[in-house]
């Protein structure tokens, strides 16, 4: 903890004692300033603990998750943690969990592994849950209540890989990063109104005339295996 103006002596570790090499911490605030999550990966595909604080107080770090082996992932909304997590899903699922009592034992499951598509990432907006997920080789976007009930899908500009997926509990917009075979990275924002372009290049002269076409081939076990 650093307080600006003051001398860098006077910082404070807040997180990190003891903690390897090899793993990797990162951080996130609530939107309230009240609450710290830690995700600590271990590795850089390494199974993931997580580690909780109300900052205004003289609690301890409570432990989330630790000694399972697969990857978590967390996001704090009002009073609410929701946690994205491969645990027991290959898939993934999401689970929520009250800020004061974040352990297993009180999680509830909200979004079940999803029968043909993989969870790659979550954010939280002021009214939904935003899954990335990957169906049929290319991205999708998904919303939810923050209920875990389906809501509906962001439309894309086509069948490519977005990458990354911000968003703000205090908002009701995203922001999204999308690329395909034909478009170069480009970025976009998504509100319940409009999707509008925020920063994306045009297509190269070489690039235009190409046509992109998702076929399926039949593999043995009668698996259908996409391919562009």
């Amino acid at each position: 903890r650093h307080r600006f103006g003051q001398p860098v002596v006077h910082d404070t570790l807040i997180f990190g004692k003891g903690i390897g090499p090899s793993d990797l911490l990162t951080d996130q605030l609530s939107p309230d300033d009240k609450w710290l999550l830690v995700p600590v990966l271990h590795g850089a595909s390494g199974s993931t603990k997580l580690y909780l604080k109300q900052l205004h107080s003289h609690s301890p770090f409570v432990p989330v998750v630790t000694g399972k082996n697969a990857t978590f992932n967390g996001a704090i909304s009002d009073h609410t943690l929701y946690i994205q997590t491969n645990w027991k899903a290959g898939r993934g699922q999401i689970f929520s969990a009250s800020l004061t009592h974040p352990q297993e034992a009180h999680w509830k499951l909200l979004i079940p592994q999803l029968p043909h598509s993989t969870i790659q990432g979550l954010g939280l907006t002021s009214n939904r849950i935003v899954l990335n997920v990957i169906h049929n080789a290319h991205s999708e976007l998904r919303t939810y209540t923050l209920l875990g009930k389906p809501s509906s899908t962001i439309p894309l500009p086509g069948a490519g890989s977005v990458a990354t997926v911000s968003a703000e509990p205090s908002s009701s917009t995203i922001c999204f990063s999308y690329t395909s075979f034909r478009q170069p990275t480009g970025f976009f924002a998504w509100s319940p109104s409009r999707l509008a372009a925020i920063d994306v290049p045009s297509i190269p002269t070489t690039l235009r005339d190409i046509v992109v076409t998702q076929v399926w081939y039949p593999s043995t076990g009668d698996v259908s295996v996409p391919m562009w």
